[in-house]
């Protein structure tokens, strides 16, 4: 376990940073996957929307960075159990047709008992990460190769990740934009018909 713990550090670390830069990437429509949970306020919408991601990135950066691991462990098992309570909550009312939003608005991931799960494991997890550090049994790792190799990986990967999808989003676009056209047109012949 000892040497597994920077690892799931990392890991964890990483996953908040992936969606806190996805969510801020997307803000515009991680506020309309906020909306469809309908647990705050509309005027607290907006805020969460910017709050959120950034408090995200902080986490990440911060279980990555290996400094104070208790408190970002805190901070993360917060989160994760935030998230979980959210999902359970909708699930209860049977809300079932709402976007995860975990990792953005282009994943099209419904809310199910498995977010619940994975943000327990998160929350779980965390909370080992923290209880390990408060006792003495976490010895930190800063700046080990692999480290740093990992971080490159998760960057590269963000970096690929958000390029793509906004190929992907330019795509949508063009098509849609190109249908109505088209649609315009035939319209039009069959109108003059």
């Amino acid at each position: 376990m000892r040497y597994l713990v920077p690892y799931w550090q990392d890991l964890i670390g990483i996953v908040f940073l992936c969606a806190g830069f996805v969510k801020l990437f997307e803000r515009r429509n991680f506020e309309g996957i906020l909306r469809g949970y309908r647990l705050l306020p509309g005027s607290l919408v907006v805020v969460f929307s910017w709050i959120l991601p950034i408090v995200e990135l902080l986490s990440g950066t911060w279980l990555f960075s290996g400094a104070s691991l208790l408190y970002s462990s805190i901070l993360a098992a917060t989160l994760s159990l935030v998230f979980a309570i959210a999902v359970t909550i909708n699930l209860i009312r049977g809300n079932r047709n709402i976007k995860c939003g975990c990792f953005g608005s282009s994943e099209d991931h419904q809310i199910g008992w498995n977010v619940v799960a994975r943000n327990a494991s998160i929350t779980l997890i965390t909370v080992m990460l923290g209880l390990r550090d408060m006792h003495g049994h976490y010895e930190p790792i800063h700046a080990a190769p692999e480290r740093i190799l990992v971080f490159f990986f998760a960057a590269a990967t963000i970096g690929i990740w958000s390029f793509w999808n906004v190929i992907r989003k330019l795509r949508e676009t063009s098509v849609t934009n190109s249908l109505t056209t088209l649609s315009g047109k035939l319209d039009t012949r069959v109108g003059a018909l």
